[in-house]
């Protein structure tokens, strides 16, 4: 149940953060249930807010400049660096899209060359007569530095500081 409210409780609460009390006002708060306990919580509230007051240490002026110029040096440097991030993110999609396309663009010699080594593995003859060795090596060595850079450039992407996301 809540208490009903007392005409005087603003009076006591003001003197007792100030702590300039008349004898009414303390007369009252000794017979009014409300207002000793609004006394009490102010007084407590006023005696915390001193006591942090004086215990709080503000840094120096030098201190607080430093950091704002330090802080506009970095915004400065995320905003230079941003199209940068922009344009690195274009080239992965960019060169995903070439891999891709190379891929289904030699595919035929690819087909040919996966063919050639699962016969090999299980000495069966080849289904098609194998393009030239040298050809085939290159290929392959092709496909694997391709796939290879592709999984370093998405490594590198998704590993940065920002957790992978997009800008």
């Amino acid at each position: 149940m809540k208490p009903v409210p007392c005409v005087h409780e603003d009076d006591i609460a003001r003197a007792a953060r100030t702590g300039e009390w008349t004898k009414a006002l303390r007369a009252h708060a000794a017979q009014c249930a409300v207002c000793s306990e609004v006394a009490l919580l102010a007084g407590w509230f006023a005696a915390e807010t001193q006591a942090a007051s004086r215990e709080a240490v503000l840094p120096g002026s030098s201190h607080i400049w430093w950091k704002a110029e330090l802080r506009a040096r970095q915004e400065m440097a995320e905003r230079a660096l941003r199209p940068i991030a922009v344009l690195e993110k274009v080239a992965y999609v960019f060169g995903g899209a070439i891999l891709i396309g190379a891929l289904l663009w030699s595919w035929p010699l690819l087909s040919a060359c996966l063919r050639q080594i699962i016969g090999a593995w299980t000495h069966a003859a080849p289904v098609q007569p194998a393009p030239p060795a040298n050809v085939m090596l290159l290929a392959c060595t092709t496909a694997v530095t391709v796939v290879l850079l592709v999984a370093l450039g998405a490594y590198s992407m998704w590993s940065e500081d920002s957790g992978g996301n997009w800008p």
